[in-house]
């Protein structure tokens, strides 16, 4: 904790010195997840010191760990450390993806916070990366925000309204919400890094370019005068112009459309295109019903819908099809349930509830599957219930499309595999209510 702060007041040098302490008694003790938060401290370091290439090495080794510990909280974290390394490479595009999909899994565990202070990243990365329309977007939904939980988002927020009047001509409003946002981080207590710095020496010198210097003093002095409330108004008034006209399309921030032979996927600000397959129809279905179970019969019929079981293609009672898991699969079940009290125990150990409870939840599956998949003497059932094969068709289908969704739009794969349920009933059921259009 002592090198965190040392980093967030400027004293880098001693943040290296105590952090590389602390990562030598973490890796000696086996504290993976610890390790990874000593990681992303150790990348803030470096980041505030300018020093790319140790940042570079860092953020491979902390997304390793990250990705090793299974906790989505700890690789929310890690993120940020590619993406600013991404940021200060002038990748933004890269930086742009990044922090949106840290962003995400912050919106999903409810860390306001951390969410508050991606936002304001993913603001940044989207304007530098020339994508003013989703950068306006967000940029107003964090101004109306009714508190700014990061001391310093305030103040970021103002200095990306004041960059977009600079993009658009009006240079005095530019250089006096540049002044307020400096006033603000200021009483904030912030200190800029190298980069922001010169980011923000860029549009002042673009802004001042176009007027007097004495004018442009004047101006800046007025916007430092100004108040957090009457900067926020400002530039409330900025993001908010020109207003869009009568008829403009909605922007829907998630959807799930079909598109010929592929599904166009958007989620928390980002896109993605995967193949059209039975799996991604029946989590459409889901995502349409709204919190309503649909059965597995009905899905693998192509439902919802009334069915009769005799006209189910495949799905008669015309004899057993073998075991209903074969020897090969049962030993990845047994496998996977070590794996799973693994989780279990770290989760709790780190006070994670939510990636226990969905471990535990796993867990009941599996037993569940080995126990209707053995009959008496140990002996493996065969499967002549058209229900059960369908339950079982679906639940593998659903969660092959969403292993394939976390391939191209991991927030996305990561919000399906908490919210989609499998079973004899299957349910889309988020933890906060989730707007789509389909």
């Amino acid at each position: 904790m002592e090198g965190w702060l040392s980093s967030e007041i400027g004293d880098a040098r001693r943040a290296l010195i105590l952090l590389d302490e602390a990562y030598r008694i973490t890796a000696e003790c086996s504290g993976l997840p610890d390790l990874v938060m000593v990681l992303v401290a150790r990348a803030l370091a470096e980041y505030v010191v300018g020093d790319l290439d140790a940042l570079r090495a860092t953020a491979e080794e902390v997304m390793a760990a990250a990705r090793r510990s299974g906790s989505p909280a700890r690789l929310m974290w890690a993120l940020w450390a590619p993406a600013v390394l991404a940021a200060a490479k002038g990748d933004h595009r890269n930086a742009l993806d990044l922090f949106r999909e840290a962003r995400a899994i912050a919106v999903d565990f409810d860390n306001v916070s951390w969410g508050s202070a991606l936002a304001v990243s993913v603001v940044d990365s989207a304007m530098d990366s020339g994508d003013t329309a989703a950068a306006s977007r967000l940029l107003l939904h964090e101004l109306n925000a009714e508190t700014y939980p990061d001391p310093s988002s305030a103040g970021y927020l103002i200095e990306n309204a004041a960059i977009l009047a600079i993009q658009r001509g009006d240079h005095s409003t530019g250089i006096r919400l540049l002044g307020a946002s400096r006033a603000d981080l200021t009483r904030a207590g912030y200190r800029e890094t190298p980069d922001e710095a010169k980011r923000r020496r860029q549009w002042i010198e673009a802004a001042r370019a176009h007027l007097e210097v004495e004018a442009a003093n004047a101006i800046w002095d007025e916007g430092e005068a100004l108040t957090r409330a009457e900067a926020l108004a400002a530039a409330r008034a900025v993001v908010a112009e020109p207003a869009e006209p009568e008829g403009a399309a909605v922007v829907v921030e998630n959807s799930f459309i079909k598109e010929g032979e592929f599904w166009s996927l958007a989620y928390a600000g980002t896109v993605a295109r995967i193949k059209d397959s039975k799996g991604m129809r029946d989590v459409a279905k889901l995502i349409a019903a709204n919190g309503e179970s649909i059965a597995a019969v009905e899905l693998a019929a192509g439902g919802p819908g009334r069915i009769e079981m005799s006209s189910v293609h495949g799905l008669g009672t015309e004899g057993d099809v073998g075991e209903m898991l074969d020897a090969e699969a049962r030993a990845q079940y047994r496998a996977r349930l070590v794996d799973l009290d693994e989780v279990i125990r770290d989760a709790e150990r780190f006070n994670d509830p939510h990636r226990a409870g969905r471990a535990r939840d796993e867990r009941t599956f599996l037993l569940a599957e080995l126990g209707a998949a053995v009959g008496l003497a140990g002996k493996p059932r065969l499967a002549l219930d058209p229900a059960e094969r369908a339950r079982k068709a679906v639940t593998w289908r659903v969660r092959n499309s969403i292993k394939h969704i976390a391939a191209a739009h991991p927030a996305l794969g990561r919000h399906l595999r908490h919210a989609v349920r499998t079973g004899s009933f299957c349910v889309y059921d988020p933890d906060r209510p989730t707007t789509w259009r389909l």
